[in-house]
């Protein structure tokens, strides 16, 4: 997997304006944390769909940053997370390690 994250979508939304992005990144590294926090105690305990909740809202978070592969996948991921099938946990893993690393974390 090749990485893909960029500032290059949020430039496009923010015009540029650096404090506009950094804002984002902060509200990413705020937020995130807790997500994954909640998303892997939902895999532990089987509750898919609550998984797939959290999926859902960290998929925006890759569209965010760029990462299109990342959120291709995600949509992927949430689908067979409502349909109880949870076999590609480790794969949306890597995509969350390269998120993290992005965004200082």
């Amino acid at each position: 997997m090749k990485k893909e994250a960029n500032w290059d979508h949020l430039n496009m939304i923010c015009k540029d304006d650096d404090d506009c992005i950094e804002t984002f990144r902060k509200v990413l590294v705020k937020e995130l944390p807790n997500e994954l926090q909640i998303l892997n105690q939902s895999i532990e305990s089987e509750s898919l769909s609550a998984a797939a909740e959290i999926v859902h809202k960290i998929k925006h978070k890759f569209a965010l940053v760029n990462m299109g592969s990342a959120y291709q996948f995600s949509v992927m991921y949430e689908k067979e997370l409502l349909e109880s099938i949870n076999a590609k946990h480790q794969i949306f893993q890597k995509y969350i390690d390269e998120l993290q690393d992005f965004i200082g974390l």
